[in-house]
């Protein structure tokens, strides 16, 4: 079996005393897919913010391609996130229909 390409262990998150993200363990295989959905303020984007090392965790560990994201800016590995709101402007769908 392939090493996972994102992995995560007990990973979490607070903003001060506030937990977005308790104890959340992930594995996927390249090639595989997966889908992160929930409410509004449910961690979504903490979570991907996160993988990408833009945001630190409070605990636990994010691995991406075996690499502690903590570490990916010191090692020049550069990841990209873009919010659901405002990031991308509206495109309009013409089928002919």
């Amino acid at each position: 079996m392939s090493a996972p390409v994102v992995e995560t262990h007990s990973l979490a998150k607070s903003y001060g005393v506030a937990p977005v993200l308790r104890d959340v363990d992930l594995r996927l295989l390249a090639g595989t897919g997966a889908f992160i959905i929930g409410g509004n303020g449910s961690g979504k984007s903490t979570l991907l913010r996160m993988l990408a090392g833009l945001e630190a965790p409070s605990g636990g560990r994010a691995l991406v391609f075996g690499q502690d994201t903590r570490r990916l800016a010191a090692r020049g590995l550069r990841a990209g996130h873009a919010p659901a709101r405002g990031a991308l402007p509206p495109t309009n769908r013409h089928d002919g229909a």
